[in-house]
């Protein structure tokens, strides 16, 4: 079981279609198809009752869905914080800085002083 197998088995009950599913996922319809198939080969259980219009959950689909919904969303969660941690963490090494005549040296003294101050594990070579 993958989180795109969850993902599409939730964009399918959600739209109703694999056709629409595909479009909401941004994928060919036969991928959405074979997530979906290989989720259900996994759970060993029909998840989908398919019909000439669409598709509609079974009572494990239903079941498997909601908790899909929560493992997804915690997933997307996961990638939150990592997007969300200090930036000042991302950025390190040495940044290396030429000066031009003419620039007062003072200049450069105040923004090495911030810099240091956003970004503690940066090193600076003039």
């Amino acid at each position: 079981m993958t989180l795109d197998e969850l993902r599409a088995l939730i964009a399918v009950l959600d739209t109703g279609s694999f056709q629409a599913a595909a479009a909401r996922l941004a994928c060919p319809r036969p991928t959405v198809r074979r997530r979906v198939a290989a989720l259900e080969q996994s759970a060993s259980v029909a998840l989908l009752e398919r019909t000439p219009t669409g598709a509609t959950p079974t009572a494990a689909g239903r079941r498997l869905a909601a908790r899909a919904r929560i493992v997804l969303d915690e997933a997307d969660g996961l990638l939150r914080v990592a997007r969300e941690a200090d930036p000042a963490d991302a950025v390190s090494g040495v940044l290396s800085v030429s000066l031009v005549c003419g620039l007062p040296p003072f200049f450069l003294a105040q923004l090495f002083r911030v810099l240091r101050g956003l970004f503690p594990r940066l090193r600076f070579q003039v």
